[in-house]
């Protein structure tokens, strides 16, 4: 699949694809939105389209991403 738009041009593969396209089609709720808000904007991601793609996947960001950027070595201490 090839997404091309504003000068940029992507071609994904059938898996990648077919994850964004059920992203895209997975309905959530605002609350959704709304839980998973500080975790998205960590990730630098929309919070709608973030919210879509945790549900679609059933993974967590960081479990999709790995660390945001700039989480250094500290990361997840207390």
């Amino acid at each position: 699949m090839t997404i091309s738009g504003g000068g940029v041009r992507q071609t994904m593969d059938a898996r990648t694809a077919g994850m964004m396209e059920r992203m895209y089609r997975t309905p959530v709720t605002q609350e959704e939105v709304r839980e998973g808000m500080a975790e998205a904007l960590r990730y630098g991601f929309e919070p709608l389209m973030a919210a879509r793609l945790r549900k679609a996947s059933g993974c967590s960001l960081p479990e999709l991403m790995g660390l945001p950027r700039g989480a250094g070595a500290s990361a997840g201490r207390r």
